[in-house]
């Protein structure tokens, strides 16, 4: 029986530190699929001069863990704790923000490439309260690292960026049972895969002309299903092979309160944090505090002390 789809969007366009982005949000009754709270896609025209590394696009979390994996191109994460970290086309950074980390993230194209665009994406993803005030911690991928299976010359293949697919295994940390695949189809192939009632599933299409569970959609639509254990059809009716991202997990049950990238359980928890943040706490550990990010940050979370919080789950 095939899975069914309780959710489509494509998604909002943003101009978040000034890279044009889709945010996608899970739809308001659940707040999270799994403990993935928020996806970002990003088609980026590079411009002749990309930003530069200064700080003033430095963004501060607290109580997620951050995955940025680029599809074609490069990102540069740079904060005060590490200096700069650079990964290329497949590869990922996964940081724990944990108690409070800030960094910056710049894309760009490779080296010598003739593409002015960049294609990548970003999840965030919700921690067990006691995980929050952990110390923040690092790890990156290259390509070559990340667990890949062949589904059959005729298929495809299956990247396992987060979780495990069978006996593929991420080396990310997990604190529940969470996953993101990178799934590839060849022209005219189908892929099926079975679902497990206790997991929530969401599929994002990379690729045009793909049937999923029996309806068309083409790429930057992002689409959530009922929690049952049935399965998911994946159709490419395209010439050429298509993709899809398809991420989850067990639910999240804590209460989710959040602001900009701060999530905590409590509205309480998040105006600490903020509270922190405004006495230099994390600032003065974990970022230079140059005049342009000063000028540029804390005007903005300076008002999140007066604006009101989302509301408690």
């Amino acid at each position: 029986m095939k899975k069914n789809i309780t959710w489509v969007t494509r998604g909002k366009l943003s101009n978040g530190n000034e890279l044009e982005q889709f945010h996608f949000k899970p739809n308001t009754t659940n707040r999270a699929t799994g403990s993935i709270v928020s996806f970002f896609h990003y088609p980026i025209q590079v411009k002749k001069r990309p930003p530069k590394l200064n700080g003033t696009n430095a963004q501060y979390y607290k109580g997620i863990a951050t995955l940025t994996y680029i599809l074609s191109g490069e990102v540069t994460q740079m904060d005060k704790k590490r200096g700069k970290e650079k990964i290329y086309s497949g590869g990922l950074i996964w940081v724990k923000s944990g108690r409070g980390v800030m960094y910056e993230e710049v894309f760009n194209t490779e080296a010598n490439s003739l593409r002015d665009y960049v294609f990548g994406m970003k999840f965030w993803i919700n921690l067990p309260s006691k995980i929050k005030s952990e110390d923040p911690a690092y790890i990156k991928i290259n390509c070559e690292k990340i667990p890949r299976m062949c589904l059959g010359e005729s298929i495809g293949w299956i990247k396992v960026l987060l979780g495990n697919y069978r006996s593929y295994i991420s080396i990310l940390p997990t604190y529940s049972r969470q996953f993101i695949y990178h799934i590839s189809i060849n022209a005219g192939a189908k892929f099926s895969i079975s679902t497990e009632v206790l997991l929530e599933y969401a599929l994002f299409v990379l690729g045009k002309a793909l049937v999923i569970n029996g309806i068309e959609y083409n790429n930057g639509t992002l689409i959530e299903f009922e929690v049952s254990e049935t399965e998911i059809e994946i159709s490419n009716i395209s010439a050429l092979p298509s993709e899809i991202i398809l991420y989850g997990g067990e639910h999240y049950s804590e209460p989710i309160t959040s602001q900009e990238a701060v999530f905590m359980n409590s509205k309480q928890e998040v105006e600490k944090a903020c509270e922190d943040f405004f006495r230099g706490k994390y600032r003065k550990n974990l970022y230079d505090q140059t005049p342009d990010f000063l000028a540029t940050h804390l005007p903005e979370y300076k008002n999140l002390r007066r604006s009101s919080f989302n509301k408690e789950s």
